[in-house]
């Protein structure tokens, strides 16, 4: 199809015929109730119109300049790219010996100029005969000024003709990206990378290396992406605050993936190339992806529809042990990349960066059970621990163990399953009882409705003193669960337990997601495994099997064969469990820890 008219004048006919000719392809391969993405300066293929309001916004407002390979309209993508000869007559025609470092396919995907082959114009405006009739109002616009982003181009395009020294076969700018790529890597600081710029300058004189990493730095500033610094101080300073957080605008960075050529197919992978056998491989595998494409048809018509996923979590950011400053990177995943793609670090997008030695008040993470309250507003510590079970939550008050002990798992097993029955290999009772139901998003907002959520520690001199006598008076149930139908009718509502109201509520999906909020399996399964194994070799400090377990047990009247054992000299004797060692056991676990062989001699065991 011609698209010589996207660079006519919008007051001539051509231009006005060739948006006729667009808008009836567009709406014949891409369109959505009657709707398809405005191309427009004003839209830039973010805001669904109809044919009307399109055809307007393109004959008042102009089309994107670049957008010559129409693929938010149908258009197929080029699977090939550019040839190196016709490449470097635009691009090279200077310097044949670059192009043979990757750069000149670099500034075209960054540039968004992969699938043309004409050189870029970047230019303000681009006159016309109409605008050459001496009319006053077009005389500013004759003049062709290169614009910003041609400005940016034209530097780096230099940068890339330019010869790192006499006979090399790289480019200034390809000494500098891989110079900070290093850099990153290998977590260089800025002055470690001037030691190692001055050792090279020392030593390669004859070739063009910048002073130092802040030169080196501006020559590649305007490939990369900027960042927003937000004041963050916690005492509302304005001149040199505490904390500053790091905003990482992100429809930029999602723009960027569509623009490179080895990218932007496969963001439709998940709906093109996924296998679909019914196994799980992929987060569209399961129900809760099925269950938001039939909800929004609009959405998930478009397979480069761009679905994240958001994970954060605190580290020490300078490796000491004896500090407890933190930092929190908030890091978004594109679920739209196939696995063996999205699960690399060079996929992930950082979204912010957040300062300090604590988690920021409203956290939203993909973390372990802890830190499950922060992006829920609901106590994840205390009697009523789960989320999903609520008020209904069976809690069981170890007064020796001074913790509370989360029992009744059986309910969550088949009617006539026998270990429903067997109350010697529990917690002394047969469960009858089912599952408790999951509340939905509409029940949260329900319960939500009326809560006024208090936000950050409240101080003690604030305390009323009926407040105060209330916690003081507060009882622990040591031997009644919270899920008494008894004792649930004058225990608390389910909006009493909630903090606050998550912020994800405020996006118009999130009260219909069938999956909310995911735990870090790994995370979780890690610490379960730390005590499992410090119960079982008997480690100091991770030894859940003690004499206040024990003691427990004899109160709540279970495990016999486990209670303590007092014997006649006043010493108490616990009695070992099934799965504890014996001596020979310890003594054979202890050679295996002190044995030294060869590298990867014993790597089964």
């Amino acid at each position: 199809m011609d698209k010589s008219w996207m660079n006519k004048s919008r007051l001539s006919q051509e231009y006005v015929d060739g948006v006729d000719r667009f808008l009836d392809f567009a709406f014949n391969n891409s369109s959505s109730d009657n709707k398809i993405i405005c191309p427009c300066v004003k839209c830039v293929n973010v805001r669904w119109q109809s044919r009307e309001v399109a055809f307007d916004h393109l004959a008042c407002d102009g089309i994107i300049q670049g957008y010559t390979c129409w693929f938010f309209h149908g258009e197929s993508v080029p699977s090939t790219n550019i040839s190196s000869t016709s490449s470097t007559s635009h691009l090279g025609t200077n310097n044949p010996s670059t192009g043979q470092d990757g750069m000149e396919e670099l500034l075209l995907d960054a540039f968004n100029m992969q699938h043309h082959l004409d050189a870029p114009e970047f230019v303000a405006s681009h006159p016309t005969d109409e605008m050459e009739d001496g009319n006053e109002t077009h005389q500013g616009l004759n003049e062709e000024q290169p614009s910003k982003e041609a400005s940016k181009f034209y530097k780096l395009l230099e940068d890339m003709n330019g010869k790192l020294y006499d006979g090399s076969k790289h480019s200034t700018l390809y000494f500098c990206i891989c110079l900070f790529h290093l850099k990153c890597m290998c977590g260089m600081t800025g002055k470690w990378l001037d030691y190692l710029i001055d050792f090279l300058k020392e030593f390669f004189p004859m070739a063009a290396i910048p002073a130092n990493s802040r030169e080196s730095k501006k020559v590649i500033k305007d490939l990369g992406l900027g960042y927003e610094k937000i004041h963050s101080c916690p005492n509302d300073f304005h001149k040199r605050p505490a904390k500053v957080m790091r905003y990482f605008p992100l429809i930029p960075r999602l723009q960027r993936i569509f623009m490179s050529s080895k990218t932007c197919t496969d963001m439709s992978w998940h709906a093109n190339s996924r296998k679909k056998d019914g196994n799980l491989r992929h987060p569209a595998d399961v129900e809760a992806w099925r269950s938001f494409d039939a909800r929004y048809p609009d959405f998930a018509y478009d397979p480069r529809n761009v679905r994240l996923g958001l994970s954060s979590d605190g580290f020490n950011a300078f490796k000491l042990l004896s500090t407890s400053y933190s930092t929190w990177p908030v890091v978004l995943i594109p679920y739209n990349l196939p696995p063996w793609i999205g699960m690399k670090q060079s996929s992930f997008i950082l979204s912010m960066i957040i300062p300090g030695d604590k988690g920021p008040a409203l956290l939203w993470t993909i973390n372990d059970f802890l830190a499950y309250a922060n992006l829920l507003g609901w106590s994840t510590k205390g009697k009523y621990a789960c989320p999903c079970c609520t008020s209904h939550t069976s809690a069981r008050w170890l007064t020796n163990g001074r913790k509370f002990c989360y029992m009744a798992h059986r309910r969550w097993l088949n009617e006539n399953h026998p270990y429903r029955f067997q109350k010697h290999l529990f917690d002394g009772t047969i469960e009858l009882r089912g599952p408790p139901s999951i509340p939905t998003g509409s029940d949260i907002l329900l319960m939500l409705k009326d809560v006024q959520p208090i936000y950050g520690k409240r101080k003690k001199g604030n305390l009323s003193k009926s407040t105060t006598s209330t916690l003081r008076k507060r009882q622990r149930d040591g031997d009644v669960d919270s899920d008494d139908d008894d004792q649930h009718e004058d225990g608390p509502h389910d909006a009493e337990l909630w903090k606050k109201r998550s912020i994800f509520f405020d996006l118009p999906y999130w009260e219909h997601n069938l999956l909310r909020h995911n735990l870090d399996v790994m995370h979780i399964e890690k610490n379960i495994c730390e005590n499992i194994v410090g119960t079982i070799l008997d480690i100091d400090g991770k030894l859940k099997d003690n004499m206040k377990s024990r003691v427990d047990m004899v109160e709540m009247g279970i495990r016999h064969e486990l209670h303590p054992e007092y014997l006649s000299n006043g010493r108490t004797r616990l009695p070992p469990a099934s799965f504890s060692m014996t001596k020979k056991e310890d003594m054979f676990c202890q050679v295996l820890k002190d044995i030294k062989v060869q590298d990867a001699y014993s790597s089964n065991i």
